[in-house]
């Protein structure tokens, strides 16, 4: 048998009882007097159905099916979701919906963004930038005569990484730094919701599993809600609503640029060198460019060398070379 959650009924002569608003029976085979049942999630037809539609439509998108492998359950969920609410029998019929009506491109791409963050994600990648990248910075900025060193976190989510950021520069870096110098923080993404709870501050314990006990103890209070950020955390710090493809702010130059497990993850490989060249144009010489741990810069001639460090692992930090050219 083949157990059926598409059209909202649930029935077979051979199996007693009826579950009408969740499967549908339907014989498939049988072996000796043992039925053969496969399962199927209302919407969804089954989990190869999706990832076939994945790959078919995806590039179209701009994304890249590989980098979608780890979180498709995300964007299925989602699209399921997405099917049921149009009172569509499955996704095969959602397909072709969705290449007759050219509006829900744009539906199937909001759908597709993994919202996926916590606080210190990478520990070692943020030990790095405590330890050698803002201090470097900050060096560098203090003898330019700069008043603040500038930086832009792409595809902020929720407001984690930028706000990890201003964690660690005022409680670890900006102590040890000699003269005045803030640090402001430009953060995007393109979805209004995530960034509504950035600027919201408040957060469930378990985004901030991976965050030092030190630093979950002096930048938050414990509410019956959640972990709320201080207000010393939040100050320096803007969010905007910004897609890096399209629309990337235009507000630089930056010191530091963090786009990780984004558009290197991803983006299909024009978009890629697209983005790369937006943040290299936008990216201060001697800055630097984070980007995710399993992330490869496109294979072309950046202008940005890798940067060497006890921390990092692998190739996700990088260094704009002073006086440096791009050449496309």
């Amino acid at each position: 048998m083949q157990l059926c959650y598409t059209s909202g009924r649930f029935s077979a002569p051979s199996v007693p009882g009826t579950i009408s608003s969740l499967f549908r029976l339907q014989t498939d085979f049988v072996i000796g007097s043992s039925y053969c049942i496969r399962i199927r999630i209302k919407g969804m037809a089954c989990h190869d159905d999706y990832i076939a539609f994945l790959q078919r439509n995806l590039p179209r998108l701009g994304y890249r099916w590989a980098g979608f492998r780890k979180p498709r359950g995300q964007v299925i969920k989602r699209i399921a979701r997405r099917i049921e609410s149009l009172e569509l029998q499955g996704v095969r019929e959602y397909e072709a919906y969705l290449h007759s009506n050219a509006d829900e491109w744009k539906q199937l791409d909001n759908l597709c963004r993994i919202t996926i963050s916590m606080f210190y994600r990478d520990r070692r990648v943020f030990e790095d930038i405590r330890d050698d990248v803002l201090p470097s910075l900050a060096l560098l900025a203090i003898s330019r005569g700069q008043a603040h060193l500038s930086c832009l976190c792409a595809g902020c989510c929720s407001g984690e990484e930028p706000y990890t950021l201003k964690i660690v520069w005022e409680l670890a870096v900006r102590p040890q730094v000699s003269g005045p110098l803030n640090l402001q923080i430009t953060a995007i993404d393109s979805n209004q919701e995530l960034l509504d709870r950035a600027s919201a501050g408040l957060y469930a314990p378990s985004s901030l599993k991976d965050l030092p006990q030190q630093y979950k103890d002096q930048a938050f209070d414990l509410t019956s809600g959640g972990y709320v950020l201080k207000e010393r955390f939040r100050q320096g710090i803007e969010f905007i609503k910004s897609d890096i493809r399209h629309d990337l702010v235009d507000n630089g130059p930056f010191d530091l640029i963090l786009c990780r497990n984004l558009a290197f993850t991803y983006f299909d490989e024009e978009s890629q060198a697209g983005v790369l060249d937006k943040l290299v144009s936008i990216l201060r010489p001697g800055g630097f460019l984070v980007i995710g741990v399993h992330e490869r810069l496109p294979d072309r001639d950046h202008g940005l060398i890798i940067h060497s460090s006890g921390h990092a692992p692998g190739k996700c930090v990088y260094r704009k070379v002073v006086g440096k050219q791009v050449r496309k």
